[in-house]
């Protein structure tokens, strides 16, 4: 009896979903594992990240120098190094595909 008029207290604040609706497809990595928004990343500085770490002069710069670099002179913060970094990566390895069929 408890349980049955704990569900009704719970209805009008939760609306309930049809079963129809109800999959295991609404769960995704995006869910599971939130990024950084929007409203705390300035894209400008994740640009001028890019570029800097697209340099090829400081190609052989480790990576923690770069990171240093970016956060003290930059004025990025952590995140927006983390996005900058993988864009690059990602670039990298786009490029790189790209070129890897050309060859055969």
């Amino acid at each position: 009896n408890d349980t049955h008029e704990l569900e009704q207290h719970q209805h009008p604040i939760v609306p309930s979903i049809p079963s129809s609706r109800k999959s295991s497809s609404s769960v995704t990595p995006a869910n599971l594992f939130p990024t950084p928004t929007s409203l705390t990343l300035d894209e400008e500085k994740i640009e001028k990240a890019e570029a800097f770490l697209l340099n090829p002069e400081i190609t052989d710069v480790p990576t923690e120098s770069k990171r240093r670099y970016l956060e003290t002179k930059g004025n990025l913060t952590q995140d927006e190094i983390d996005v900058a970094l993988q864009r690059v990566v990602t670039a990298g390895k786009t490029r790189r595909d790209g070129r890897s069929g050309m060859q055969r």
